[in-house]
């Protein structure tokens, strides 16, 4: 009582209270009224506070800031969240989750800024970026100081193309939170087995609530410590099973380990869920940075990853005019065949073979045979009868600005090029391209079209957590501008590995226009435990 006394005493909000005290009194308002067993005074509390911090991102220019401004709803959702476990309801613990989720997620701004200075920067970034890779690996001192200046200058530029892209307004419009009852009645209607599986950790405990066609449960997973140290371990084997460098019988000890570690984590996270068909993971870290489609029970089966529960997917069955590219960034051992693999599977035909008047294919030769390709398809009954254009790139002619604008035009995207994650400043997460590399943050503002991305690239499948829970990284950054599902590995994935999986994977895709399925399919059979993973949502949520 006297606690009510005292809120009910402190002034009303006006237009020019900052943000961060205007939310405090609706974590105040909650806390209480969840205290005295008001839990539906509590929700509208709840509500109203994430409402004013949807209003206020949804003016803000960047995915960045966008994803930041949910750090002033933390407090409140660890309320919500609190409140719900006490009820002892999963569907009450799943909303609440995804209502704080919601508010850091959903794309940046609706249209890239004009900004050519930034443009500029960049630019001068990726070219000393691109001068520090082409420096000799074994130069001595002078070749290692030249190129530690060049990359502390790239940084020191990105840092201020960072700052820069704060101030630009923007015309977001948040996500709203999917709730339980929404996914139940789908998985009901679809009654094909399918899960969905939102994990979270609350005072170190891991618990995930079990949606499936027959209800919602919620699993006490134990504490998260052991799990956490489960995943570092399986980095840490991948790192070494994919160097060729390291002698074999130490890659042999870490592929016996990581074996055991991917049982371990199977029988904890996957096993009490009873999951036999379509699993949808939604989670943070540390089980975000897991290599779920490697998981022994997931071996065939179509899994698929996410930060949160998003709306707006949905599957597309094949249709005509798909546009395809595939692009090869430099210092891939096998990224050329790779990538002509891939437009070859898509045309239904070998491109070193194809003839320039054939007569189901018309082949436009590009800077040169080498360097591009593009296949023109769509004749009756053959296998491209569903592709309107196959583009393939390699060498010089894959570029920064040719990607961009493939990833803003094509239905299917394959980048076979090494990738980096920046941990400490996760929108300069990477690709390198001929001209250096390609940045997260440069795609900021394109609108991708409800498409299928595939980065056969080292551990651009990376993320980092920023202040509020949400993540941040290449993968992230391609979902959230509109790409239906992103493939990517979380974990170094080798050249020839590579090289061997992304063929099948694609004619699975090129038939059945399913991201999960051709993945699983893909990997199924592979000797060793491939570190890829679909990134994506439920299909049918909508938006």
């Amino acid at each position: 009582m006297r606690a009510r006394e005292i809120l009910d005493r402190i002034p009303r909000d006006d237009p020019g209270t900052p943000l961060t005290f205007r939310l405090q009194r609706y974590v105040a308002t909650a806390e209480l009224a969840f205290a005295e067993g008001d839990r539906r005074r509590g929700l509208r509390a709840v509500r109203e506070g994430f409402a004013l911090l949807a209003e206020h991102r949804s003016r803000l220019g960047s995915v960045e800031s966008v994803t930041a401004a949910a750090v002033h709803g933390v407090e409140l959702q660890w309320v919500d969240v609190r409140a719900a476990l006490k009820t002892g309801r999963a569907a009450a613990l799943f909303d609440a989750l995804e209502r704080g989720r919601a508010v850091g997620a959903g794309a940046g701004r609706v249209t890239p800024p004009d900004d050519p200075e930034a443009a500029a920067l960049l630019t001068e970034a990726r070219g000393l970026l691109a001068k520090a890779r082409e420096l000799p690996a074994t130069g001595g001192r002078a070749v290692t100081a030249e190129r530690e200046a060049l990359t502390r200058k790239a940084r020191r530029i990105q840092a201020e193309v960072r700052e820069r892209s704060w101030r630009h307004a923007g015309e977001t419009v948040a996500d709203r939170a999917v709730t339980a009852r929404e996914v139940s009645r789908l998985l009901a209607a679809r009654d094909d087995g399918a899960v969905v599986a939102n994990y979270s950790v609350v005072d170190g405990q891991l618990r995930a609530v079990r949606i499936g066609a027959r209800g919602t449960t919620m699993l006490h997973l134990g504490p998260i410590i052991e799990i956490a140290e489960r995943v570092r371990r399986v980095r840490a084997d991948l790192v070494i099973t994919a160097n060729d460098l390291i002698p074999a019988p130490l890659r042999a000890a870490a592929r016996g380990s990581l074996e055991r570690s991917l049982k371990a984590l199977d029988e904890a996270l996957v096993a009490p869920l009873g999951a036999c068909g379509d699993l949808y993971v939604a989670t943070r870290e540390p089980l975000l940075s897991i290599p779920w489609s490697a998981l022994p029970s997931r071996a065939g089966r179509r899994t698929s990853v996410r930060s949160y529960v998003a709306r707006g997917r949905h599957h597309a069955a094949p249709t005509g005019g798909r546009r395809i590219f595939a692009a090869a960034g430099p210092g891939v051992d096998e990224g050329d065949t790779e990538a002509r693999a891939v437009g070859a599977v898509w045309a239904g035909a070998v491109l070193d073979d194809v003839p320039a008047a054939a007569e189901n294919n018309t082949v436009h030769a590009g800077e040169s045979a080498s360097e591009r390709d593009v296949v023109l398809v769509g004749q009756p009954g053959t296998v491209a009868e569903r592709v309107r254009e196959v583009s393939v790139l390699t060498g010089a002619a894959a570029t920064t600005a040719a990607v961009r604008e493939a990833l803003a035009t094509s239905d299917v995207v394959h980048l076979a090029a090494h990738g980096q994650h920046d941990v400490d400043n996760p929108l300069f997460a990477s690709i390198e391209l001929a001209d250096g590399p390609l940045f997260a943050h440069e795609l900021d503002g394109l609108r991708l079209p409800d498409s299928v991305i595939v980065l056969s690239s080292c551990e651009v499948g990376g993320h980092t957590a920023v202040l509020g829970g949400e993540v941040l990284g290449l993968t992230s950054v391609l979902l959230r501008l509109g790409a239906r599902a992103v493939i990517a590995s979380v974990a170094p994935l080798s050249d020839a590995l590579a090289a061997e999986v992304m063929p099948r994977l694609h004619e699975h895709l090129r038939d059945t226009d399913d991201p999960e399925a051709a993945l699983a399919a893909a990997i199924a059979d592979v000797a060793e435990p491939v570190p890829l993973v679909c990134f994506g949502s439920v299909e049918g949520l909508t938006s």
